[in-house]
């Protein structure tokens, strides 16, 4: 029984991405189309595994609790098969031959100067910061993130490091998506910023981010459509896995055979998802949140340094860990990454289970209104980044996008008092 709901709710979400892909490549771009393709990568492909390669050994107790309670495998599939009819009601506007950002190829929004010279000047921010580090020289090595001579206080700078690395990267895109023409002798001075911000950053993340704004920009941008856009895709694909394998064996040093299961821990969100519906079902034997809503706290309080607040709370991805491992809350250096669409879930019970894809939806709606190429590209990213990662990760591109979000509103509303007067 298990495996037949795996394999038709893994089917279930294949469609909706396959319908996402083709409305892609038709040019009828809608920021909720990308999120279904994410959905499926992470959500729907590990159905799809488990019913025919099977599932991974899962080493964690937590995990193995889960993932081999039948009941919480159903709630799983019935959860993710809900998730993408949220999204095409709230999100999925219905595509007009007369939107200038479908019908055909559109130029990307002018930038003024002062604009241009702030972007520029964040793409070298990361360098910036690592040259006025306390050990400038621990980033010489590839990935300085886990290298064994940072102090407390290069972990403090640190954290102001990998946020500058996120906000280059999304600078050298808006840049580069401004242009009349996308491929010109421009993007060539972006693409050194790029990847030094790859390299300061140390983690695959970026760079998948980076590949996913390409997708982004150049479909947007309608610069290639239908096969071509398709083989777009597939070269992305591979180059993430190969970028990925190697990864895992020259930097993580994970022998062969373990492979299977931290491809699953790292591109499937499956089981912390199953974790939680499972703490759900059977709080008597298992619990992640010492209290609802503690995660979210966190979030709210991000900023707010520890050393005045001796008893804030964790990320939630450290209690995900600790539930997974069958130990206290702490921190521990590390954590299994986590995702909004269960972190809504730990927080507010089952009511997360409406509340945590309407979030991502309603974002992909705000963008899409704005009818701005940078607010959207911001807007399908961040939305994307909650089916991936917990929210207190890019809590500032979610401040950013809002911002410009506003900004872009206020300039429609504008327009049309202009033109009458």
């Amino acid at each position: 029984m298990t495996t037949a709901a795996n394999a038709l709710a893994g089917l279930w979400l294949l469609s909706w991405a396959l319908h996402g892909a083709t409305q892609l490549m038709r040019h009828r771009v809608r920021s909720v189309h990308y999120i279904q393709i994410v959905l499926f990568i992470f959500c729907g492909l590990p159905l799809l595994l488990d019913a025919t390669y099977g599932p991974p050994d899962w080493l964690y107790p937590g995990f193995v609790k889960a993932c081999g309670d039948e009941a919480t495998a159903l709630a799983y599939c019935a959860y993710v098969c809900w998730v993408p009819i949220l999204f095409h009601f709230v999100a999925g506007a219905r595509w007009r031959p007369e939107d200038p950002m479908v019908a055909t190829q559109v130029q990307g929004p002018s930038l003024r100067r002062l604009s241009r010279l702030i972007l520029h000047g964040v793409t070298v921010l990361p360098v910036l910061l690592v040259l006025a580090s306390d050990s400038p020289e621990v980033f010489l090595v590839y990935p300085a993130v886990f290298s064994p001579d940072l102090t407390p206080m290069l972990e403090t700078q640190m954290n102001w490091i990998l946020l500058s690395c996120n906000l280059a990267l999304l600078a050298a895109f808006a840049l580069w998506a401004s242009g009349k023409r996308l491929f010109h002798s421009r993007l060539l001075l972006l693409l050194p910023g790029i990847a030094v911000a790859v390299w300061i950053q140390g983690k695959r993340s970026l760079l998948v981010m980076g590949l996913f704004l390409i997708m982004f920009v150049v479909s947007v941008r309608g610069t290639l459509r239908g096969v071509r856009l398709v083989a777009l895709v597939a070269v992305v694909f591979i180059l993430a896995i190969l970028f990925s394998s190697s990864y895992q064996t020259n930097v993580r040093g994970i022998p062969e055979g373990n492979r299977y299961l931290n491809f699953r821990v790292d591109y499937g969100r499956d089981h912390i998802i199953k974790q939680t519906l499972y703490a759900e079902l059977h709080p008597d034997k298992l619990s992640i949140l010492e209290y609802r809503g503690q995660s979210l706290l966190f979030d709210i309080t991000a900023f707010v340094p520890r050393e005045l607040w001796a008893d804030k709370p964790l990320p939630y991805a450290l209690y995900a860990t600790a539930a997974a491992l069958g130990a206290k809350p702490q921190m521990f250096g590390w954590g299994f990454t986590t995702s909004w669409l269960e972190e809504a879930i730990a927080n507010l019970s089952w009511f997360g289970v409406i509340f945590g894809p309407l979030l991502p939806a309603l974002i992909c709606r705000a963008s899409d209104s704005t009818r701005n190429t940078n607010v959207r590209l911001l807007g399908t990213l961040v939305s994307a980044l909650l089916l991936t990662l917990q929210l207190s990760a890019f809590l500032a591109l979610i401040a950013i996008w809002a911002i410009l979000t506003v900004v872009a509103w206020r300039r429609d509303w504008r327009l049309p008092a202009a033109r009458q007067a």
